[in-house]
């Protein structure tokens, strides 16, 4: 699996070294249909609408709207990359909220070629917060291919959430276990 997922990264990277984001710091556009795989693909609903805004310390950053009187589960955006096989990684980014309220607040996960999830950041705090770091940390599956989501989890019914919180300049590196 991992050479297929090579081959196919070769082809369609973009150019894009293993363990490289695209657009981390969501400069470029964002699509709903990217061109490749590798780069961010967003999720709009009704209820969460995804925009590019303010950036952290310049530019843009990814921008969820949130207007969801229910509990309703939403992915705003993935982007699949490669990694080296059983490699220690983190992957950091920056967030902030402003006047978020909701039981079930979003965060992001890394997930092993889409399905299991490694690892996942803390849900963002609710209210309005200045920007702040986030860490998950995981070790690469044995088929080099991981996803990372930006998502609310679903959290029942009676589970409303209101506000707006942003994503910026993320970065993935390796790890020493030493």
């Amino acid at each position: 699996q991992g050479e297929m997922f090579t081959r196919i990264w070769t082809t369609l990277g973009g150019g894009l070294s293993p363990e490289t984001m695209a657009n981390p710091g969501f400069e470029a556009e964002v699509s709903e249909r990217p061109i490749s795989p590798f780069e961010w693909a967003i999720g709009q609903a009704r209820e969460a609408r995804v925009a590019l805004g303010a950036g952290r310390a310049s530019g843009r950053s990814l921008r969820v709207d949130y207007d969801s009187p229910d509990g309703h589960a939403f992915t705003h955006a993935t982007q699949t990359l490669q990694v080296v096989p059983g490699r220690a990684y983190e992957l950091l980014f920056w967030a902030s909220t402003k006047s978020l309220v909701s039981g079930s607040s979003p965060s992001v996960t890394v997930r092993a070629g889409g399905a299991t999830p490694l690892d996942a950041a803390a849900p963002l705090p609710t209210g309005t917060t200045e920007w702040a770091q986030y860490r998950v940390a995981f070790t690469a599956p044995s088929t080099g291919v991981v996803t990372i989501s930006i998502a609310r989890a679903s959290c029942g019914e009676i589970c409303p959430i209101f506000g707006a919180a942003m994503f910026d300049d993320f970065e993935i590196r390796a790890v020493d276990r030493g």
